[in-house]
């Protein structure tokens, strides 16, 4: 549900941006255009790790591991937009936020496969086994 709805969100973004940047901030920030695109893909991006880990990790009580990998992330997002801002000024900037987010997503999805669900697995396999013998 989340991840369709911001999916739809991003999407209507990504594609109504020069209507709405001309709405919200007038004709004056057409540059801004492209920066709402870049960070169109957000919504999704976000929506995704927030189920995988605030829904999934927290809930199982990983919070120390989203800590870490976040935090990691974090110095690394750092350095990056450090970089890119200098290369490529705004746009970099926006394109360094996507691109850590979709590491914290990635993680996320990681984290959760290798926490949850495989434990989930192992304990099924275990559950039937038992029940055999």
């Amino acid at each position: 549900m989340v991840g369709g709805f911001s999916f739809v969100l991003s999407l209507l973004i990504f594609i109504f941006a020069k209507i709405i940047v001309k709405i919200i901030l007038g004709i004056q920030f057409e540059k801004s255009i492209i920066v709402l695109r870049i960070l169109a893909f957000l919504p999704f991006i976000i929506g995704l790790s927030n189920i995988f880990a605030v829904q999934g990790l927290y809930a199982f009580k990983f919070q120390s591991v989203v800590a870490k990998f976040v935090v990691l992330i974090a110095f690394s997002h750092l350095f990056l937009l450090l970089i890119l801002t200098y290369f490529y000024s705004f746009l970099g900037t926006a394109v360094a936020v996507v691109i850590t987010e979709t590491f914290i997503t990635i993680f996320s999805i990681r984290y959760f496969y290798k926490f949850i669900l495989n434990k989930n697995k192992i304990k099924n396999n275990i559950s039937k086994c038992d029940v055999y013998e």
